[in-house]
């Protein structure tokens, strides 16, 4: 099995755990984020362990790399029983999720096991598409549905969307009225930091929050998206929360034949482990 860099693969206490969730099932415009764990693994072989930014090193860390969660093939239901499954596991042995997609509904699970194992959580979403839909062709566990389904177990009020740029009018005015959105700035998310500071969260980070001139390799492409030099400095406001679990979702490498978008997405998932 590929792992992670220089992951090991028995859970610690308090670490990250990555695992896969190579869900690839409603996406909408182009499919092959089934393939995005494995590739994010792949690629971070060119990475160095050490980040000059955060200044810290994956040597100094501890963090495993279990795999793969099994899904079964279009039962989008059995996978989201899976995932919850997956997720509640990595919780019991007192570790903490960092998960790989697949499309972004993998989080749905993910989010929901986090949310009845603490009070109060709040999640903190990195995307370029609001994801607010009901429903999405004809399936209420679209990719295009993520939030939605996320507000029957957070509140309004627990929800940070940062970098929106797509949505229906409805999404929109649904956004606006709640103040859940947010723009892509430092001094944004520095006010989020500041509100929810020391509670519970969870971040998804869909890579498609980046311009796709850096991340072209995902499934549903929006112009108008932050570099990745802005996006580190999203990054960096958000070392002082209390993660207790994350996911990066939306990879699907083989739209990128560079290769250079699963590098990005590689380099996203070692600054989670060393915050």
């Amino acid at each position: 099995m590929i792992r992670y860099l220089c992951a090991e693969n028995k859970l610690r206490f308090g670490e990250w755990a990555i695992l896969g969730a190579p869900l690839d099932e409603t996406g909408s415009y182009r499919r092959g984020a089934g393939k995005g764990p494995d590739a994010v693994r792949a690629a971070s072989d060119s990475l160095e362990e050490y980040c000059p930014v955060l200044d810290n090193d994956l040597s100094d860390c501890h963090f495993a790399d279990i795999g793969n969660i099994s899904l079964p093939k279009g039962d989008l239901e059995g996978s989201q029983k899976a995932i919850a499954e997956a997720v509640a596991e990595v919780f019991s042995d007192g570790a903490k999720p960092l998960m790989l997609g697949g499309e972004h509904s993998v989080s749905m699970a993910a989010i929901r096991e986090t949310a009845h194992r603490y009070e109060d959580l709040c999640v903190v979403q990195f995307d370029a598409h609001a994801d607010l839909r009901d429903s999405y062709d004809d399936t209420p566990l679209s990719h295009a549905c993520v939030m939605r389904r996320v507000l029957e177990d957070v509140p309004s009020y627990n929800m940070f969307q940062v970098g929106i740029r797509s949505g229906t009018r409805e999404e929109w005015t649904w956004m606006r009225e709640h103040r859940t959105i947010y723009p892509a700035t430092p001094e944004a998310v520095k006010s989020i930091v500041e509100t929810i500071s020391g509670r519970p969260v969870y971040l998804t980070i869909d890579l498609d929050i980046l311009d796709p001139s850096i991340v072209p390799g995902t499934g549903t492409p929006e112009p108008g998206g932050v570099s990745y030099a802005v996006f580190e400095k999203l990054l960096l406001e958000l070392r002082s929360l209390n993660l207790v679990a994350a996911d990066v979702v939306e990879l699907a490498p083989e739209l990128d034949p560079s290769g250079v978008s699963a590098v990005v997405a590689a380099k996203i998932v070692r600054s989670l482990l060393l915050f």
